[in-house]
């Protein structure tokens, strides 16, 4: 009868696999008692048999020399065969020369031999022959025997081992009853332990895969005092801990929707093949896309799009904005963040920037009108003291010096309205078809010679310049000219009496770099993190000979924008600074 085997993936229950282990234990146990039983019983019946044996020996010892003596072969095989008779076997007389000397079986060969035969059997033993008949399921025992004249001699017998067998037969029979006894009552007490320690630990594992399905309501077995009660007990705290966990968490995760439904910024958390993992209503109405919702999928504009997929290639944040408040459309900025636990997820976060752009707008058309505006009286106000301080007739003192502060503060407002309006212009972009290639060494190298005078008047060395060569761009000649001279008169501004600037162009990766060094104070790291912001002015500014406006780097930095490249600064206090504007060459 055999056995269907278990379910792929399904294992025997526990009480099976108890009573398995239990009865492999009692045959195992049975079966090492077997084989030393059977070697105890061989050896018991050897050591009685020898020592039967040697007292039956003992009685014949006298018949046997005499037999011998007389050169009585008869006799000799005759006193074998009673030797012989309890057991059945044979036994036979070896001299010391190995001759076989008298035997058993030639004895009850002759007993039972026709006469005509018996000679034949004799000249058989004389000649050893008989010695050589093979004995199979023996075991041979050996005894000293003293024959008078013919001396030492051994007598052998070959001791049959079936009785032996018929015992371990008779004792395997009350093996086998004994093995069912046991087997039978392993598998009393196998069903007794699946009920006391199978059946709640099958019901506990039950509830733990429930608990792991998500079922945290499900009940335990009962807590008890020996180890699977224990258990039991330990198994129900988790389960509770973990209820009141997931309660927590669910509020938590519950709070925090709440929180990011309401906010005003769009949220859309994205999977890595691109549907949706969740939106907020401010994202689908940024979007214009009432259907964003989890499991969707996602339909970004062309700008958003292009951005999405290099972040993903990437793995890094990004940000993209699009929209123009000066043709009427929604400004919408958007910040890009891979998701760090989910290969190919992104978080988007949507800023309607609208209002800001449009108040931007506004500013700097009330920028530039106000400064437009305040030309004329500048104008005027400068053509006035210039008149005054040449009038022919001798000032007073005093009233030279209120005129000279006052040509000054007018100069300080008409270079402060003309970079306002130069700002503004470069704010509200340039048109890419008003760029002409233009080498950016050339341009250098006449700000340089320009602002010579300029740094002998303040004494600071103003170097030739250091060119590599060609630094050919394609740009807006009088914005690089402006931006270039900003940075070098601010190098000459901030640099003491005797310090010196430096001004070198190189062409490096498809880059045309100026690099403007100075001698002086430094910038702090603080400081640097604000420099190129518009009216901001560092410490030195405190200390400089001239009054700035604060606008010369915010417009640098613009011109550097709108040329594809970009201005950086590399300084530390007491150590000077070098600022470098990189540009695309041609």
């Amino acid at each position: 009868m055999t056995t269907s085997a278990p379910p792929a993936g399904r294992r025997r229950p526990l009480w099976y696999r108890l009573l398995a282990a239990c009865a492999l234990v009692v045959l195992c146990a049975l079966a090492v008692l077997a084989v030393p039983l059977y070697q105890g019983l061989q050896r018991d019946y050897i050591t009685r048999a020898t020592q039967s044996f040697a007292q039956a020996l003992d009685l014949e010892r006298l018949t046997l020399r005499t037999a011998a003596d007389a050169d009585d072969r008869a006799g000799l095989d005759l006193a074998c065969e009673r030797l012989n008779g309890p057991y059945q076997g044979r036994v036979s007389i070896i001299d010391r020369q190995g001759r076989l000397l008298a035997d058993s079986m030639s004895a009850r060969c002759l007993q039972r031999a026709r006469p005509e035969c018996q000679e034949a059997i004799l000249s058989l033993r004389r000649d050893g022959e008989a010695d050589r008949v093979p004995l199979e399921n023996t075991v041979t025992l050996r005894l000293p025997l003293q024959l008078g004249r013919r001396g030492d001699a051994t007598i052998r017998l070959a001791l049959p081992i079936e009785p032996v067998r018929r015992q371990m037969a008779l004792v395997s029979r009350r093996l086998a009853l004994a093995t069912v006894g046991a087997l039978a009552l392993v598998g009393v007490l196998s069903l007794w332990l699946s009920r006391r320690i199978a059946r709640p630990l099958e019901e506990m594992t039950q509830v733990a895969e429930r608990i792991a399905a998500g079922d945290f309501d499900c009940r335990t077995p009962p807590a008890g005092t020996d180890e699977v009660g224990r258990l039991a007990g330990a198994v129900g705290s988790m389960q509770r801990s973990l209820r009141q966990t997931l309660g927590e968490l669910r509020a938590e995760r519950n709070q925090a929707q709440a929180i990011v439904a309401g906010m005003s910024d769009g949220v859309v958390a994205l999977a890595a093949d691109g549907t949706v993992l969740y939106a907020n209503h401010a994202a689908a109405a940024m979007l214009d896309q009432p259907g964003l919702q989890p499991g969707a999928a996602f339909a970004p504009p062309a700008p958003l799009a292009a951005a999405l997929a290099e972040a993903n290639r990437s793995r890094e944040s990004a940000a993209v904005e699009w929209g123009d408040v000066g043709r009427g459309e929604r400004v919408i900025h958007v910040s890009i963040s891979p998701l760090p636990d989910q290969a190919g997820g992104t978080v988007l976060v949507l800023c309607d920037r609208t209002e800001a752009r449009r108040a931007e707008s506004m500013g700097r058309e009330l920028a530039a009108n106000a400064s437009h505006e305040l030309r004329t009286p500048l104008a005027i106000l400068s053509s006035t003291l210039e008149t005054l301080l040449a009038w022919p007739e001798n000032l007073p003192p005093a009233s030279r010096e209120f005129l000279e502060i006052g040509a000054r503060q007018v100069d300080r407002m008409h270079r402060l309205v003309n970079e306002t309006l130069q700002l503004a212009q470069l704010e509200a972009g340039v048109p890419a078809e008003t760029r002409t290639p233009i080498d950016l060494a050339d341009l250098a190298g006449q700000v340089v010679h320009d602002l010579q005078p300029l740094a002998e008047s303040r004494q600071v060395e103003l170097r030739p310049l250091q060119s590599a060569g060609a630094a050919p761009v394609l740009g807006l000649e009088q914005p690089l000219l402006s931006a270039l001279t900003n940075l070098v008169d601010n190098a000459l501004r901030y640099t003491p009496s005797g310090g010196r600037v430096t001004v070198a162009v190189s062409t490096t990766d498809g880059l045309a770099v100026v690099a403007v060094t100075d001698t002086g104070p430094g910038i702090s790291p603080l400081e640097q993190s604000r420099l190129f912001d518009r009216f901001v002015r560092g410490r030195a500014a405190a200390d400089s000979r001239g009054e700035g406006s604060g606008l010369g780097l915010a417009i640098a930095r613009r011109v550097a924008e709108i040329h594809g490249g970009e201005i950086t600064v590399e300084s530390a206090p007491g150590q000077g600074s070098t600022f470098r504007i990189a540009l695309p060459t041609t």
